[in-house]
């Protein structure tokens, strides 16, 4: 038998109430978002080493650190996924079958956006990072089985990204050094 609850949505780290169908900007906050992400992992955990949200989002900052941007450009690297702290990703493949599931997304994007002083669309600098990530790390973290894909190979000079021995830091690690880099971008 199903349970009865009152409270339709998500009960964050810190132990908020949220919901995610119509986020309160005022309800969200950093300690939630870098600890959900780094404990979640990419490719929906098909990978030979953990590769967290978050350290996934501190190599996309890290892409776009280090090309001529603006300050709000590096502050959307880092804060491009944040929405997983509040729903699931979908794979790509998936989510664009799914129209329901990407206003749900844009609506929590949204709300980031609106705490954290952000603009909604984002730039084509993160884009462009954020697939060169995705590159570099289908091809450092995924199977040898899968290089068959043909998947594109990051495009020189690419630079930022941790190499291998990542693997042996923890969750807490990388939720802290989100939660740094946060602070170092005035990300409150």
């Amino acid at each position: 038998m199903p349970m009865s609850n009152s409270f339709e949505g998500i009960l964050t780290f810190t132990g908020v109430k949220v919901d995610p169908f119509n986020l309160d900007p005022d309800l969200i906050n950093l300690t939630d978002i870098s600890h959900a992400l780094s404990y979640q992992n990419r490719f929906n955990g098909h990978t030979r080493r953990p590769l967290s949200v978050a350290e996934h989002s501190l190599n996309v900052h890290r892409y776009v650190d280090h090309r001529e941007t603006e300050r709000w450009e590096c502050q959307q690297a880092l804060m491009h996924d944040a929405t997983e702290a509040y729903i699931p990703d979908l794979a790509s493949p998936l989510k664009h079958k799914m129209p329901e599931f990407q206003a749900l997304e844009a609506g929590v994007w949204d709300a980031i956006c609106l705490r954290f002083n952000l603009p909604v669309e984002m730039s084509p600098i993160v884009e462009e990072g954020d697939r060169q990530v995705f590159y570099y790390e289908f091809h450092t973290a995924m199977n040898e089985s899968h290089v068959q894909l043909n998947m594109p190979r990051p495009r020189p000079p690419f630079t930022g990204c941790r190499d291998r021995t990542s693997s042996t830091y923890t969750p807490d690690h990388w939720a802290h050094e989100f939660r740094e880099q946060c602070r170092k971008l005035d990300i409150e």
